[in-house]
């Protein structure tokens, strides 16, 4: 599939290119395939759909994708599937257009001719753009225990540990106006 995946905006037809796969998730994760950092722990194929066109002396790429990738929460740590979702629009572009604004110009890729234009990397870099640092599992999760350490969405916290010496203990001591 991965040959599939590369357009050249010069052969672009009148109607343009459109596309809907389902990118393997081995695809996705492997290093030998696009120039863009492969993506680690996708989960399953991911759904990855979208049309390019020319629109006057520039390319158009509107999209939508979703992706399953193995995360692990930041508040109990265990594994879970993070499923993201996004739509994408880009321009592209073989020369500079003279005729555009410096922010509109900014925002259209110039791609060197025949423009050559591979739609697994632009997955792969709307997924990273999407990439969030820190996630959790569900809203509802309470992470884990500073005492003991356990779960505390699997189970009680049955520490003994005093918790007196906890950086935060004087506020549990204090009284607010309700």
């Amino acid at each position: 599939m991965s040959h599939q995946m590369n357009v050249t905006l010069q052969e672009l037809s009148r109607v343009g290119k459109a596309w809907q796969w389902n990118v393997s998730a081995s695809l996705l994760m492997d290093v030998d395939s696009g120039s863009v950092d492969a993506l680690v722990g996708v989960c399953c194929d991911a759904p990855w759909q979208g049309e390019i066109q020319r629109e006057h002396n520039r390319y158009v790429l509107h999209g939508q994708w979703s992706v399953a990738i193995l995360r692990r929460c930041d508040r109990c740590m265990d594994e879970f599937e993070w499923h993201v979702s996004n739509g994408v629009e880009r321009f592209y572009a073989l020369e500079e257009v003279a005729d555009m604004e410096d922010e509109e110009s900014a925002d259209i890729d110039i791609l060197q001719p025949p423009g050559l234009l591979n739609l697994l990397d632009v997955l792969r870099e709307e997924v990273w753009l999407a990439w969030k640092p820190c996630v959790i599992c569900k809203d509802t999760c309470r992470g884990l225990c500073q005492g003991c350490g356990v779960n505390l969405s699997q189970k009680k916290c049955e520490c003994e540990g005093s918790h007196e010496d906890h950086p935060f203990a004087a506020l549990a001591k204090m009284k607010f106006d309700t």
